[in-house]
């Protein structure tokens, strides 16, 4: 965006006499004559902004065969810093292409390049900016240079480019900016929501924390894993931590050598009744095989005899003695698959009867066995260890203590008088002393959701909890931990929003101070609004696109009282 404006202040020495000597702004010069002043037309500025830098340009009217200063102020927007080093320069191209270069191989001084030119003919030039510097390179088009043939010609362009200045404008030179780091921004729209502050906490929620104490007394042994777990140790539901030895009294010495004799007893049994349904089984397999055999070649001969009982070669008593024999092979080989059958359920029964017994042997509660498992309840991490391996414990002894922050509750402490500016289910951004350059939003970037809003009054003090629960992917959040929550309690959107170093306190009302151009300014009192952390909403007083103070208001403010405060103007 562009902007022109003639300098009327005659604390501003060459924004008023631009084409005269240097001398004329001197306090030591000669007074000017009245007609030498009114001859010289009004110069040009032009104020033009892009991402990185800030220009403030000015330069007289051109006229053929007069020399010409432009007069080139540059600014870093980031910091209000000056460009201090690097060369500047003017490219102007005219209608029939011919360029024309005008350079500036260093800043005369922080923050000014001048480059100069005299030009020979009357003519109109495209002209482009272009400055290359370590802070910053960059390229901007600038609006049409004119070259005038006379100084008639000059004024009568400068009066038809006369605009009405607002007389409200305060003046502040760009060396005055430059030491104060004034910074401008433009005035933008912003969803903002006005917030509650209250204290808050981080809790662990209540399923995930577990104690792993001892169901009886014994000594704390080692899992498969040949360690006990440490803290920080990462475990998951199901696992074993531990084992633990229970001590043996006289009773249990005699039932644990009772049941030794048992078992062996019991797997000499089986150990038998195995080697004797081997034994059936083969005998059985044998008798499958005859019969069989027998079958097979009692359906050939009924094969044989039937085409010749036809034919009447065979007797009828020979037939019937053929087809008894095939029926009774079938039941011999139906009787030995059968009995097949049974000997291997038998031997099944029997294999299971011996898993049971190991499984009997190695039952924790068996006394043989003398190890009861400790299991992790819960997947999380080892927070607290109380015993040693080796160590006896009594029972309902706390062995260890896990817990799982990959989720965690935020409990919001809002006090009874400030629920009626609390909506059903209310924002809630978290601050912590422990990150201050970090906000997290629970139900928005975090994905979290509000799980309960408390329905009693704590007596002490006075506040009724909301509790949210919200993901920890980075584990940042610590059971415990203190933070501030802000509430949402109402929102603008689209609104009209800056900065809240921008707002000035001027006699009890609240102002900001619109760019105008380069080195003007503009006093605008506003109407605020909500304020959602450094954003406060303008309901009046302020455009979106408009440039305004957001740091050194309150200086501008003081140069509004008169320019007299902050030295004298310019001298180039």
């Amino acid at each position: 965006m562009f902007r022109f404006h003639r300098q009327q202040t005659a604390g501003i020495c060459w924004a008023v006499f631009a084409a005269l000597p240097i001398a004329a702004c001197s306090p030591s010069s000669q007074p000017v004559e009245a007609a030498q002043v009114d001859a010289q037309p009004e110069p040009i500025a032009i104020t033009l902004f892009t991402e990185q830098l800030g220009l403030y340009l000015e330069y007289p009217q051109l006229v053929v065969g007069s020399k010409a200063r432009f007069l080139i102020h540059l600014t870093v927007l980031a910091s209000g810093d000056p460009i201090r080093s690097g060369q500047a320069r003017l490219e102007l191209t005219d209608a029939n292409g011919a360029t024309k270069t005008l350079r500036a191989a260093q800043p005369k001084r922080d923050g000014l390049f001048i480059p100069t030119a005299t030009f020979a003919d009357a003519n109109e030039y495209r002209v482009r900016l272009v400055l290359e510097s370590p802070q910053g390179w960059e390229t901007m088009d600038l609006p049409n240079f004119v070259v005038h043939p006379d100084v008639n010609a000059a004024h009568a362009a400068a009066d038809a480019a006369a605009t009405e200045e607002p007389a409200d404008l305060i003046h502040f030179l760009l060396e005055q900016q430059w030491k104060i780091n004034l910074l401008c921004e433009p005035v933008q729209r912003r969803n903002l929501t006005q917030r509650l502050q209250v204290p808050g906490e981080v809790e662990a929620i209540n399923h995930a924390i577990a104690v792993v104490s001892s169901p009886l007394g014994g000594r704390l042994l080692a899992s498969e894993s040949g360690h006990l777990p440490h803290i920080g140790d990462k475990v998951e539901k199901g696992q074993i931590l531990g084992y633990l030895e229970p001590p043996l009294t006289t009773s249990d010495a005699a039932a644990l050598l009772a049941n030794q004799a048992a078992r062996q007893a019991m797997e000499l049994e089986l150990s038998l009744r195995e080697f004797d349904l081997q034994n059936k089984a083969v005998e059985v397999e044998q008798q499958r095989l005859q019969a069989q055999g027998q079958l097979k070649f009692a359906r050939q001969t009924l094969a044989r005899v039937e085409p010749l009982q036809n034919k009447g070669l065979v007797t009828a008593a020979e037939l019937q003695a053929a087809q008894q024999a095939v029926e009774v092979a079938e039941q011999k080989l139906e009787t030995a698959q059968t009995m097949k059958a049974s000997y291997a359920v038998a031997r099944q029964q029997l294999a299971d009867l011996g898993l049971r017994n190991a499984a009997q042997t190695a039952d924790p509660t068996n006394l043989s066995t003398l190890r009861v498992p400790l299991v992790a309840a819960i997947s999380g991490e080892v927070v607290n260890v109380n015993h040693v391996e080796g160590e006896v414990v009594q029972a309902q002894d706390e062995i260890y203590r896990l817990l799982n922050l990959e989720h965690v509750w935020i409990a919001a402490h809002v006090s009874e008088f400030d629920l009626a500016a609390i909506s059903a289910k209310p924002g809630a951004v978290l601050k912590f002393p422990a990150y201050p350059a970090r906000s997290f939003d629970i139900l928005g970037e975090m994905g979290g959701e509000l799980v309960a809003v408390g329905r009693e009054v704590d007596q002490k003090t006075r506040t009724v909890e909301l509790h949210y629960q919200a993901p920890n992917p980075e584990g940042l959040f610590r059971a415990g931990m203190f933070a501030d929550v802000f509430l949402e309690t109402q929102k603008s959107i689209d609104a009209i929003a800056i900065p809240e170093s921008a707002v000035v306190m001027d006699n009890g009302q609240t102002v900001a101070y619109v760019q105008h151009s380069g080195e003007a300014f503009q006093r605008r009192e506003l109407e605020l609004g909500i304020q959602d952390g450094v954003f406060i909403e303008v309901l009046s007083g302020l455009k979106a696109g408009e440039r305004i103070a957001v740091n050194g208001g309150y200086l501008i403010k003081l140069a509004s009282a008169g320019s007299a405060s902050f030295g004298d103007g310019h001298v180039h």
